[in-house]
């Protein structure tokens, strides 16, 4: 999906879009809700989440961006946000980066459509588990508590994503997450 958007930022070509929505499509089509390995995992909900609001908001104005896909785009992300929300305590209790992106996950999807009933459940729950992960998994001198590299990119990504998300929806986090965050 970025190099989609990317390549689309350049040129304007809605041939990217309309490749965004087949692919799109064609996964749903594969990928029935909660069945199959692309549900097994929480993180890779939350992180397919991401790809797919990335590519819904650059070609929404895009001629290929039907109502109907728009739809079963916004359908899809809520399927995953309940999955995600449903089963976050395991992530929780592993206190590891998958706590994280999932949090940020339900933040996301909580954040940019409200329109769906659950969304602030999934708003605040994200929040609180982006807070109390960042005060448990990150020391007071930034460093993280699995000591891959990595891991270290993966959760200062979805960090720097919830955060910037947060300023742009006028709902900020606590300055002490935000704080470790920036060490």
């Amino acid at each position: 999906v970025y190099p989609l958007v990317r390549a689309y930022a350049v040129t304007l070509d809605e041939k990217y879009a309309e490749h965004f929505w087949r692919w799109l499509e064609d996964w749903l089509q594969k990928n029935p809700p909660n069945t199959g390995p692309h549900y097994k995992c929480g993180q890779e909900c939350a992180i397919r989440s991401f790809a797919v609001c990335f590519g819904l908001f650059a070609f929404m104005d895009c001629s290929a961006s039907t109502p109907q896909r728009i739809a079963s785009a916004v359908t899809m992300l809520a399927i995953h946000a309940d999955r995600i929300s449903k089963n976050i305590d395991y992530a929780r209790y592993q206190k590891n980066n998958h706590a994280i992106s999932e949090a940020n996950g339900l933040y996301t999807i909580g954040t940019l459509f409200a329109e769906l009933k659950d969304s602030e459940k999934w708003r605040s729950l994200g929040k609180k588990v982006l807070e109390e992960s960042a005060l448990t998994q990150i020391s007071d001198d930034g460093s993280y508590a699995q000591h891959s590299m990595n891991y270290h990119r993966l959760v200062l990504d979805n960090y720097l994503w919830a955060i910037r998300l947060a300023k742009i929806n006028g709902n900020e986090f606590y300055d002490k997450m935000i704080s470790r965050v920036a060490k």
